[in-house]
């Protein structure tokens, strides 16, 4: 059983009374639920617990590996920030002094309001939030840190979604939490695909050039044309209804230059959507099927034979290759590296123009490092190619000047997206600003 005391959070509780700020507003005929994805970074496992009497619908998370004090806390979904503040009492648990005084409430605490009747809460944050009331945020967000304030006896996130103001079993990427009532202790893990791809780069027109494709959170897929090299605003809907980005990718499966549309169902179907003339109008295959985690699967022609293959970046640190015969995977592969057992800081791309994507690896130092397709595998043999890069959700590559090789795109916090250039495999710090307003990496 969980050590925390009930946060007072029903109706009714000293803390409603005391903030105002948690009080359910009136019923407003729920919109469909958003794909919330777990409030934390992305690939982290967490446990999500509950204990006798703590609440129904009440989470409380915890990480599987290293101190919970001071973890990131990130926005489940997109919204406006409705509250950010205290609730009831901070108490004076600390990192220095975990046995401090339990205060009351939620303590430092944030509501986001999604829409449609949805929202989410944050509690027990360790420090003031790190957003404002009435801030717009992405998902992904940093929102704080997470602590012990007010009614908390250890560092721990308290989480909650609300249905037109009533909670709710929690969803995260369209699976049920198995979180739903407090007879008695009980956990569940769950490993977190708040990991982006909200804003993404592909030819989709066959012109060499990649375009920038903007997943938006009500499904639609919008492009923004490659116009020398930059964004003018000019701007396409293909698709629509593809809600969860963290499932969608987009490659070139059939040879034609124009990138198609891959997504990677919640069932573990691989599905292509066709690229007609730039658009996706709904005609689709399925193409592979089986277990994929979705942040482990890239795709990226792996033999210059100009179809995107499908490369499975293994928890064992395997990488290894699905070769794509005819548009479909069938289950012919080729392991090609070792070694890489962080997903998230691995892309593929061409880096020589030799028509073959070579392993890049984003480290935590900050590190740009290419490791070179001789063959079809990577043996090793590898080059420093840029520094300062630490935070891989924002670096991207891509051919943004049709001149065969990929480019480093910079998806900057403050919304601007800045290439440097690639000059003969290396990234020498020339660059420019080629599009404002894209926050959400």
């Amino acid at each position: 059983m969980s050590i925390f005391r009930k946060a007072c959070l029903v109706a009714g509780a000293v803390l409603l009374a005391a903030t105002g700020a948690l009080v359910a507003q009136p019923a407003v005929a729920a919109g469909p639920r958003p794909v919330f994805q777990l409030p934390v970074g992305c690939g982290e496992t967490w446990d999500l617990r509950t204990y006798a009497g703590h609440d129904y619908y009440d989470i409380d998370f915890w990480p599987t590996s290293g101190p919970a004090w001071g973890q990131p806390i990130r926005a489940s979904f997109a919204g406006t920030v409705a509250f950010a503040g205290i609730g009831g009492t901070l108490g004076g648990r600390t990192p220095s002094n975990p046995n401090g005084p339990i205060g009351t409430g939620a303590g430092y605490y944030v509501k986001i309001d999604h829409g449609d009747g949805w929202e989410t809460l944050y509690l027990h944050m360790l420090e003031p939030p790190m957003v404002s009331t009435g801030q717009v945020v992405y998902q992904g967000q940093q929102l704080g840190k997470v602590g012990s304030t007010g009614d908390s006896s250890g560092p721990h996130l308290h989480y909650e979604q609300l249905r037109d103001g009533a909670k709710i079993e929690s969803y995260f990427d369209e699976v049920a939490s198995g979180i739903t009532h407090d007879n008695y202790g009980y956990s569940v893990q769950r490993r977190s695909r708040n990991c982006g791809g909200w804003t993404q780069f592909a030819d989709m027109n066959a012109d060499r050039l990649a375009d920038l494709v903007q997943i938006r959170t009500n499904g639609d897929v919008v492009v923004y044309w490659n116009v020398g090299g930059t964004f003018t605003g000019s701007n396409a809907l293909v698709a629509t209804g593809f809600k969860n980005a963290a499932r969608v990718r987009f490659a070139d499966m059939n040879a034609d230059g124009r990138a198609d549309l891959v997504q990677l169902r919640v069932t573990g179907q691989v599905v292509v959507y066709w690229n007609v003339d730039g658009i996706f109008t709904g005609s689709n295959t399925v193409v592979a099927s089986g277990a994929w985690d979705p942040e482990r699967v890239h795709f990226a022609d792996m033999n210059n034979d100009r179809v995107a293959d499908l490369l499975d970046v293994r928890e064992s640190g395997q990488v290894v290759v699905y070769w794509n015969v005819g548009g479909t995977f069938t289950g012919s592969n080729a392991q090609v590296a070792t070694g890489f057992t962080d997903p998230l800081r691995v892309k593929f791309a061409d880096m020589n123009n030799d028509g073959r994507a070579e392993l890049v690896q984003v480290r935590d130092t900050g590190q740009v490092v290419v490791y070179w397709n001789v063959g079809g595998t990577f043996t090793g043999s590898n080059a420093l190619v840029a520094t300062g890069f630490t935070d891989p959700m924002r670096v991207k590559f891509a051919d943004m000047n049709s001149n065969g090789v990929a480019d480093l795109v910079d998806m900057r916090p403050n919304g601007d997206v800045v290439v440097y250039w690639n000059v003969d495999g290396t990234f020498t710090g020339s660059n420019a600003l080629v599009a404002e307003g894209f926050k959400a990496p």
